[in-house]
């Protein structure tokens, strides 16, 4: 559906800091700019999370569905 978002994300994302992954829910209902700033400010939380002590690979990938 137009306008609907699919993030992707590895499980380095998912994983850093602590299990919870609410703070994803909340990151995918913010609104940014551009998928490029979302997909950004995801892997800056991650890293916050992680305190600089990163254990895994991390990826994302955010991508917003438009219907032409």
């Amino acid at each position: 559906e137009d306008g609907n978002i699919i993030m992707m994300v590895s499980d380095g994302i998912t994983e850093a800091g602590e299990i919870k992954t609410d703070w994803l829910k909340t990151q995918l209902k913010t609104v940014h700019p551009t998928m490029q700033t979302k997909a950004e400010a995801i892997m800056e939380e991650a890293i916050k999370k992680s305190a600089g002590d990163i254990k895994d690979d991390m990826s994302v990938v955010c991508i917003m569905i438009k219907e032409f």
